[in-house]
């Protein structure tokens, strides 16, 4: 029986990363398939999600919990207003994007995707940037419509049911992809994580305006795994602000922490 449930479990990862191979209509946008079976392991969820966090590792460092005093949002009772919030408009699995049928008004097509203008020259900046350093990025995935995340949503519950799904990709209304501020990286290599590439990137995208937005050890607060390879545009002043203040996650930049549990 043992024997059984471990063959399984190898299947079940394997599927996983088999991912790619089999979603050529598009949806292997969040680029799950780059990720090695061991790498698929964080920590402890955001309280509600359908998750067994007995099963997780804990957190492994401190994080960050005093907002940046100049950057809480302005309307912080509507996180995922854009013509509020700008730049910082906070969108998450509890808090979606208003209107839900946003589009950015203009976008511009920057290393293999495409990009709200406001954040395309500092794109433009960061790839030549790690270009010279040796290490060339491409944007594996820039803008998702409503439509698109929706479609993506459908084949990952389908294929891994809710409770791995909402791990690693967001219901429609819920994707920072549907700003145009965020990013899918990927480089030379089949996996992006322990890369040089990965590596530069977390060093050096604040200078340009960019953060990673699902650092390893921060799924409890954001609801998202870590993902290396996925970058949000804030700005340069409030990414400068997020570096020199230590932070790991938006919310607690903003902060917009989740509330715990209330126990029963």
């Amino acid at each position: 029986m043992r024997v059984r449930a471990r063959l399984a479990t190898l299947a079940a990862a394997v599927g996983l990363l088999a991912f790619v191979g089999a979603t050529a209509n598009g949806l292997d946008h969040e680029y799950l398939a780059v990720v090695p079976a061991a790498d698929y392991l964080p920590p402890t969820p955001m309280p509600g999600l359908l998750i067994d966090a007995s099963t997780l590792p804990m957190s492994i460092e401190p994080i960050q919990v005093e907002p940046a005093p100049r950057w809480r949002l302005t309307y912080p009772g509507e996180p995922g207003c854009v013509a509020r919030n700008g730049l910082l408009v906070l969108i998450t699995p509890t808090h979606p994007i208003y209107p839900l049928d946003y589009r950015p008004p203009e976008m511009v097509r920057v290393g293999g995707d495409y990009v709200a203008a406001i954040a395309a020259n500092s794109l433009r900046e960061m790839f030549d940037a790690a270009r010279a350093a040796g290490l060339p990025l491409t944007n594996h995935s820039g803008f998702r419509s409503y439509e698109q995340q929706a479609q993506l949503w459908r084949g990952a519950t389908r294929r891994y049911g809710v409770a791995i799904a909402q791990r690693w990709w967001a219901r429609p209304g819920h994707s920072e992809h549907q700003l145009g501020l965020a990013i899918d990286l990927s480089s030379a290599f089949r996996s992006f994580r322990h890369t040089p590439h990965s590596a530069w990137v977390a060093e050096n995208s604040w200078q340009f305006g960019w953060i990673v937005r699902y650092e390893y050890g921060t799924e409890y607060i954001t609801g998202i795994a870590y993902e290396p390879w996925h970058l949000r545009y804030i700005g340069r002043e409030a990414a400068a602000a997020y570096r020199e203040g230590n932070y790991r996650t938006l919310e607690e930049f903003l902060g917009m922490i989740p509330e715990p549990p209330t126990p029963d």
